[in-house]
């Protein structure tokens, strides 16, 4: 099955592709895809934005 998804017409896969790509897979069939968006939307927020939570304690003391 797996063979065939990443053969498909055209497809071209490097390792670190097709190895993001099972990943993403497996977390699915597991059943634990909410868990997972979570944790990524925490972590790209905490990457994108490493002083929001300071932002905020200050808005909050003067508001």
């Amino acid at each position: 099955m797996v063979k065939d998804r990443m053969e498909g017409t055209g497809m071209r896969w490097c390792v670190a592709g097709a190895q993001a790509m099972l990943d993403l897979r497996a977390i699915y069939c597991n059943g634990d895809w909410k868990a997972f968006q979570q944790y990524r939307i925490t972590t790209e927020t905490r990457r994108l934005y490493p002083y929001r939570w300071q932002v905020r304690r200050l808005y909050r003391k003067t508001a």
